[in-house]
């Protein structure tokens, strides 16, 4: 109860044998303010925590976000540079959580593309060269030899037009002949390939 601006218990009983009634008052005022002292301090509490709750939460959020933009800008920067990895000041061969495991795996997959890229290109270089030795090997030396004697021959006899011809079709020859390192030749010019040879050779006869 409330009396004279002040807060009490009311404890009230009734005296055994004699019917008499009491009303025993405790002050409240101290517990009451003890009380209230109490629920403004856990709510400063509640309110502290929560807003230090909401600091860690941005700062972790921040350092979450910082590996993953440095993850983005990593793969970003290894698709735009022709497969190179840029340099990073954060290590994260040593760490063991989620992000990091994913800059792990990402690095292994970067170091895998990267090698496979460099043999494809190292073995493109080497079935290049195997073509060459084979278009090398194509250009038979007899037929070398024997056409150049027909044009020494026709020179000799004067002849500088079919000397002329000769060597035109000899030239072409060779130039289709190198051509066929191609993935696709037409059929036009195996025509034409065919033709100059049968027509090297019938002039070879001919002189024969």
């Amino acid at each position: 109860i409330h009396q004279n601006g002040h807060s009490y218990f009311a404890v009230k009983n009734t005296i055994p044998y004699y019917n008499w009634t009491y009303i025993n008052l405790v002050p409240y005022d101290q517990i009451a303010q003890s009380t209230d002292m109490a629920y403004r301090l856990i709510l400063a509490m509640l309110i502290v925590g929560f807003i230090a709750a909401l600091a860690f939460s941005r700062r972790l959020t921040r350092y979450i976000l910082k590996d993953f933009d440095l993850l983005i800008q990593k793969m970003e920067f290894f698709s735009s540079t022709e497969l190179k990895m840029p340099e990073v000041e954060v290590d994260y061969s040593e760490r063991t959580d989620e992000i990091s495991r994913l800059h792990q795996h990402f690095d292994t997959m970067a170091g895998r593309i990267q090698y496979l890229v460099q043999n494809n290109y190292v073995n493109q270089i080497l079935s290049r060269d195997a073509k060459l030795k084979a278009l090398e090997s194509q250009i038979n030396p007899h037929f070398l030899y024997n056409t150049l004697d027909i044009i020494a021959w026709q020179i000799r006899m004067k002849d500088s037009e079919s000397a002329l011809n000769t060597l035109m079709d000899f030239s072409t020859f060779f130039r289709l002949s190198l051509n066929r390192g191609k993935t696709l030749i037409s059929l036009k010019d195996e025509f034409e390939h065919m033709r100059i040879y049968l027509e090297i050779m019938r002039v070879r006869y001919d002189q024969g």
